[in-house]
């Protein structure tokens, strides 16, 4: 018998979270996370509960439905949201009490934006190929949208000449021309618009403006990306590169997509989720697989969340929602993510799990005050008031979380990897543990050893940045930690612990 010796857990979560499906607790560094939900390590050491929501503008009262589309027209500070097949159009400088102006569009389906000059055009998704329900809206001045309607005629997208020859779920704007895909009769056909002229204005001919874009590989087109110098053909399981030259006969990549909102640009190289991971394209033939070290939580998105995954990115961040829960896990030890947003840091490559009070569809940049922002839409109706409504929100933006009603705050909780001081063979006890968190109030501290599913409780709460405890713990040959509370009026941070008496017990027989 002899002493356990003081012993640091820190810094935290510096590597993100790496789940032991993926690696060996063993081979964690020092301070892992092996689950972390509603925690960010963008502190260097640290880990800080997520910022909330803030809602902006008005509730959309009355109308209902699901946000199936934002977008920050022009990059400007104009923010657009499909709703239930209309579009609302505000402008969101000030975050005042603004109010969303309707435009018909037709259809309650997903809809898709593509900018050209000082238009906008809108493409929904799914629609019958004789349908003429494109949108085409101006942004002028960074505070008016002035749409015109479905099946436009005329300067300068001049619309009436594509629909009801052809269709499209989806565009993109590449070298003065604007491509469009995702035919549900023609799934492989890439029809391109003339070269946009000298006002402005582009026409069609898709009997003859096409390319299709290898119909005999078994798959079909899910979006279209511009990415160097390349336009990029993403289908399921695969993604073609298109010039203006013309298209690769073969797939450049052998992975793809199933959604075109999951097709997000960084700083570092391009993303995208397919069903067997999120990657990273940074031009090669090879991508790379980001996301192995939650694999088993990545490996649980079904095939209809993957269709339906919104992703969006800030100055340091992928995000991507998969609109609903994600079960981990067997019958006896079975973990429900909430509502999941996985949080992909470029910098640090680590990664994060948030989740949220309501399953979050769309996300997109704007400008709030000249400040580059966040803006999600909640991806299924809302209940509050009375009113079957919705509304949009800043992401990352104060303490708690906009709902219709009251805001709500934010559960947190996080799990560290095991340790085995002294070698898994010998046993052990903790007599004196020092626990290091910054606004830590609400914050719990327990743990759980060997194979006792059970986690006991070290501290009801903390109240100051360093509190002591001097409670035995049970008997164990290893042992790992769970921080898990409430966050309503400041983000709390935890930094770790310190182990500063202990007693290694030896081999026991």
């Amino acid at each position: 018998m002899s002493e356990l010796g003081k012993f640091t857990i820190r810094p935290v979560g510096v590597y993100g979270v790496q789940r032991e499906s993926s690696i060996d607790s063993q081979l964690i560094p020092q301070g892992g996370i092996v689950e972390a939900v509603n925690f960010n390590f963008d502190r260097i050491g640290a880990a800080t509960v997520r910022p909330g929501m803030t809602r902006i503008g008005g509730t959309m009262s009355g109308i209902g439905g699901t946000i199936v589309a934002l977008y920050n027209a022009g990059g400007s500070a104009m923010l657009v949201a499909n709703y239930l097949g209309n579009v609302w159009a505000t402008p969101v400088e000030g975050l005042g009490s603004q109010t969303w102006a309707a435009t018909t569009l037709n259809g309650s389906i997903k809809t898709r934006f593509v900018d050209l000059g000082d238009y906008v055009l809108g493409i929904p998704a799914g629609s019958p190929p004789t349908s003429r329900n494109m949108l085409v809206a101006r942004y002028p001045y960074k505070n008016t949208l002035a749409a015109s309607g479905g099946g436009s005629t005329g300067n300068p997208f001049n619309i009436n000449q594509f629909t009801g020859k052809a269709h499209a779920s989806f565009g993109e704007n590449y070298k003065s021309r604007i491509y469009l895909g995702g035919n549900i009769v023609k799934p492989n056909r890439l029809y391109f618009s003339s070269v946009i002229d000298s006002e402005g204005n582009i026409s069609w001919n898709p009997d003859f403006d096409f390319v299709d874009v290898n119909p005999g590989d078994g798959d079909v087109m899910t979006g279209l990306k511009r990415f160097l110098l390349d336009l990029l053909v993403f289908k399921r399981n695969l993604i073609y590169r298109f010039r203006t030259t013309g298209l690769d006969p073969d797939p450049m990549i052998k992975v793809g997509t199933r959604n075109h909102e999951s097709i997000v640009e960084g700083k570092r190289g391009l993303y995208f989720h397919h069903l067997s991971g999120f990657y990273r394209h940074t031009g090669g033939v090879t991508p790379v697989e980001i996301s192995r070290p939650i694999a088993d939580i990545v490996d649980a998105i079904t095939v209809d969340q993957a269709e339906n995954i919104g992703g969006w990115r800030d100055n340091d961040h992928i995000y991507w929602s998969v609109g609903g829960n994600i079960t981990v896990g067997g019958p006896r030890n079975s973990t429900i993510f909430k509502n999941v947003v996985f949080r992909y840091t470029e910098s640090s490559e680590a990664w994060t799990v948030y989740e949220y009070p309501y399953a979050i569809g769309r996300g997109s940049a704007f400008v709030s005050n000249t400040v580059s922002s966040i803006a999600i839409g909640p991806n299924t109706p809302l209940t509050g008031g009375g009113l079957n409504s919705g509304f949009v929100a800043e992401f990352n933006r104060g303490t708690v979380d906009a709902t219709i009603s009251a805001p709500v705050s934010i559960n947190y909780r996080m799990i560290t990897k095991w340790y085995e001081w002294g070698g898994t063979e010998t046993r052990k006890f903790i007599e004196q543990i020092a626990i290091i968190a910054e606004k830590g109030m609400g914050m719990n501290v327990m743990y759980q050893v060997d194979e006792d599913d059970n986690w006991q409780t070290i501290n009801p709460d903390l109240r100051k940045l360093v509190t002591i405890f001097t409670v035995p713990t049970k008997r164990f040959n290893r042992i790992r930690f769970k921080i898990a509370g409430v966050s309503k009026d400041e983000s709390a941070v935890f930094l770790g612990l310190d182990v500063i008496k202990g007693t290694n017990e030896g081999v026991i027989k």
